[in-house]
């Protein structure tokens, strides 16, 4: 059987798995244990879809999505066909040293990709989730995993125009500091609103 256990009010869950005869031993419950992610992609995952923190978190998404369409669309130059982002040619040593050691940051920094995969891997726990969380549906879980995925995929994308784009060594951290702010704006609002400051 199947025992889901609520650790926080805030969107994280507990799925227990039992084996029959002989009783799980300390490992066994470790490796079945599951968490939601905190941030505003399960509130809108596990909260009914009239309420306030459902759209809270379809908001924040919808602010990251319009602020990295923004930068892109900015920084794209549709007059330029063959260089339309501006990426500069011969540029210093220093700056693309600087630029491979941001790329290399970047990557394992997008946990919404990981998350993602964690989630999609665990598989829908229908019993687990739905017992606990009781606005939880199929629908929503993976509605709320496209979310995560596509503002993932499009904080990388960003990211890697304006780290290329840039011909100096701290313009490309100043960018990289910037665009992780954005990155990390569900987590952030998500912790706002378990304080009450958003009304969630």
């Amino acid at each position: 059987g199947e025992l889901a256990e609520i650790q926080r009010p805030t969107g994280t869950y507990r799925v227990v798995r039992t084996a029959q005869d002989p009783g799980p031993t300390k490992e066994e419950l470790e490796k079945t244990e599951k968490r939601l992610p905190e941030d505003t992609f399960s509130l809108t995952m596990i909260n009914p879809t009239r309420s306030w923190s459902f759209w809270y978190g379809i908001m924040t998404s919808a602010f990251q999505f319009l602020t990295y369409s923004l930068v892109i669309i900015d920084v794209i130059d549709t007059n330029d066909s063959v260089n339309p982002f501006g990426f500069p040619a011969n540029v210093d040593v220093a700056v693309r040293i600087a630029q491979c050691v941001a790329l290399l940051i970047l990557i394992p920094l997008q946990d919404e990709i990981l998350e993602a995969l964690i989630l999609v891997n665990d598989g829908y726990q229908s019993e687990a989730l739905e017992t606990k969380f009781h606005f939880t549906s199929k629908r929503k879980f993976w509605m709320s995993l496209i979310l995560r995925v596509l503002v993932g995929c499009l904080s990388i994308f960003t990211s890697f125009i304006l780290i290329m784009i840039e011909s100096e060594v701290l313009d490309i951290f100043f960018n990289f500091i910037a665009l992780q702010f954005i990155n990390d704006l569900d987590n952030l609002t998500f912790r706002l609103g378990m304080e009450g400051i958003a009304g969630t």
